[in-house]
């Protein structure tokens, strides 16, 4: 979904299913992110291995997961049969096993899309990002704003999670389109798009 846009910047931002559903694998599996420090199943390897790769996947750089596999063409996402994965059984097993109720929970009449995405809007249109960008122009000394593109991507898991993947691209965690986290994300945004104009 598309933010705001003028003919020098836009911000957008987007709920993607494929990183909504390995969310709800990884909450499922009890799998944790950061530094891992006892040994892992081979689900959990081929599911970090994903997750780095949907992470990274706009970015165009080379793919962790397609390295426990093969170096052809990878596609990251492919319900409900995961037949992209059949070189990883465990990942395929597990996609396998909670498509369904990830999708009931997720995409279905009464799921979580609908009602998160409205509040994405509401916060986002609370942000008044032309102001942000307008603000950050004059603090950063300028009297015209570079063009930029920055995509704001946001997971329900893990609800505080934040990773910086390129300077035009961020993933946050749900909690920061709820309204107590609206200066926080405020903070977030301005840091990254002082550096952008």
């Amino acid at each position: 979904m598309r933010l705001e846009k003028t003919v020098s910047w836009q911000i957008a931002a987007d709920f993607p299913e494929e990183l909504q559903f390995a969310g709800y694998i990884a909450q499922q599996a009890d799998f944790r992110l950061g530094e891992v420090i006892n040994a892992q199943s081979p689900a959990e390897i081929e599911w970090r291995a994903w997750w780095d790769d949907l992470i990274n996947s706009r970015l165009d750089v080379s793919d962790a997961l397609s390295k426990l596999v093969d170096p052809r063409p990878f596609l990251k996402y492919d319900p409900p049969n995961f037949n992209i994965f059949e070189k990883v059984p465990a990942l395929q097993m597990l996609c396998r096993q909670h498509w369904f109720e990830f999708d009931r929970q997720w995409g279905f009449v009464g799921g979580k899309k609908e009602p998160t995405t409205k509040q994405l809007i509401k916060q986002i249109n609370q942000l008044r990002c032309d102001k942000i960008v307008k603000e950050c122009v004059k603090e950063m000394g300028k009297i015209d704003c570079r063009p930029f593109h920055l995509q704001v991507d946001f997971v329900l898991w893990p609800k505080n999670y934040q990773n910086h993947v390129s300077n035009q691209h961020i993933i946050l965690g749900a909690q920061f389109i709820q309204p107590p986290y609206v200066d926080e994300l405020i903070t977030i945004l301005r840091a990254i798009i002082c550096s952008l104009v």
